[in-house]
């Protein structure tokens, strides 16, 4: 038994299969129920379900009286915003689904007026279900992916910067470590890395035009025999006993492209490893400001004569992309509360048969490390690579780069910079842990 604040209680991550609360809440203005929800709604595993019972207004008419009469008493009263009344103030029917909707919940069922209250069940990231996998599998298995993707650090700084910081602590994590698992090992960045440290290396992706070139730059290195090529999806890793490897890495944000399973698949990326797991994931706090910069990329774009087909996107449409700018309040404060980027927009690409990008999921630090510990991982450190190169623009970052000099010493204090906890949350992309087992 818990007797606390319904607001300042800490539901957790992944915690809960089921969630009740019956004639409670209709004291409560919108905006304090939707934080709820929302917390709610990131408490329960994947697939769970909140079953609320409360009282519903018959009409707008009864909903905005009884809200009206309720300021009116506190102003009346004097009766602080941080003290709680009660007073009934319910939602119309409509209203009640939006809130739970705008948290991510799926409509299941509802009861009407069952003996003056109102039930309805909802659950948890059913809708997207399918379509992450069935979009990630379309997009990175499109010809051009495994050559466009092996040249990413010749052309935007953002991706040399996380490059650096990430080897870095691979070879500063090696100790003990012989047999690795790479999940969403794309090109070989890092397992042809492992490999010629002498790891015998699972390179495991959802892209065969990766694999394969993957396979190829291992061969021109002369790793070939040292790395294990399997395609699969993240989601189903049942062919991988617990514990066996010695260390389990994904990088550059595989498992938030796997929503809503993202924290399954965490759980089996922590039992197939037996000491150490790495990890990085599309960060909440580091991907906000792109909802607020039309023009991000242009700030690391390292060569503007580049025939990158991207680059020449980003350089041509940049003033058009600040023309038409608009900022949204309530996009932005739609991606905080539910850390959800794309979703039926993408789905109905998909079905017209395109290659929308992946349907994303964005933690926050807290959130990462907590479902980490919750799997039994120890000695938790989050880093944020990219969050000092953010501050400095694109002049400047190309002027350090083409000087060899200045690139590697700039590199090793991004390292130090990026490593403080303080900034974790503020990379560039990703948000990435290091654990123990």
């Amino acid at each position: 038994m818990v007797c606390q604040n319904y607001f300042q209680y800490d539901f957790g991550y992944g915690k809960w299969d089921t969630v009740i609360s019956f004639e409670s809440l209709h004291h409560f203005l919108p905006e304090l129920k939707q934080e709820l929800y929302q917390k709610i709604y990131n408490g329960l595993e994947n697939g769970g379900i909140f079953i609320l019972g409360d009282y519903i207004a018959c009409c707008p008419e009864e909903e905005e009286l009884l809200r009206r009469v309720y300021f009116e008493k506190r102003k009346k009263f004097e009766i602080p915003d941080n003290c709680f009344v009660h007073f009934d103030i319910p939602l119309v029917l409509e209203h009640e689904k939006e809130l739970l909707q705008n948290a991510g919940f799926e409509i299941e069922k509802v009861l009407d007026e069952l003996d003056g209250a109102t039930i309805i069940t909802a659950r948890k990231g059913m809708q997207f279900m399918d379509y992450s996998r069935k979009i990630s599998e379309r997009l990175w298995n499109m010809p051009d992916k495994g050559e466009l993707e092996s040249r990413r650090e010749e052309t935007f700084i953002d991706d040399i910067i996380q490059k650096s910081h990430i080897e870095k602590e691979l070879l500063a994590n090696l100790d003990g470590i012989k047999t690795v698992f790479d999940g969403g090992a794309g090109c070989g960045r890092f397992s042809i890395l492992l490999a010629k440290q002498g790891c015998e290396v699972t390179h495991f992706d959802i892209s065969q035009p990766m694999i394969d070139k993957a396979r190829e730059l291992a061969e021109g290195e002369g790793v070939l025999g040292k790395i294990t090529f399997v395609k699969g999806a993240l989601e189903d890793l049942k062919d991988f006993k617990d514990k066996s490897f010695d260390m389990a890495i994904s990088f550059d944000a595989p498992v938030s492209y796997t929503y809503p399973n993202q924290e399954h698949v965490i759980g089996e990326l922590v039992h197939i490893c037996r000491k150490r797991i790495m990890v990085s994931v599309s960060s909440r706090l580091g991907c906000l400001p792109y909802l607020s910069n039309p023009i991000q990329k242009n700030q690391f774009i390292l060569d503007e004569n580049c025939n990158d087909g991207f680059i020449r996107w980003c350089i041509e449409n940049k003033e058009n992309a600040i023309k038409s700018f608009c900022f949204s309040k309530n996009s932005v404060m739609e991606l905080w509360t539910n850390g959800l980027m794309g979703g039926s927009d993408e789905i109905a690409e998909y079905e017209n048969g395109g290659s929308p990008w992946c349907i994303t999921y964005t933690f926050m630090p807290d959130e990462l490390a907590g479902l980490l510990g919750q799997n039994g991982v120890k000695d938790i450190r989050l880093a944020g690579p990219g969050a000092y190169a953010r501050t400095l623009p694109n002049e400047i970052l190309v002027k350090i780069m083409k000087d060899s000099k200045q690139r590697a010493a700039f590199l090793d204090f991004c390292h130090i910079y990026d490593s403080n906890p303080y900034v974790c949350g503020m990379g560039k992309d990703n948000l990435l842990v290091i654990g123990n087992l």
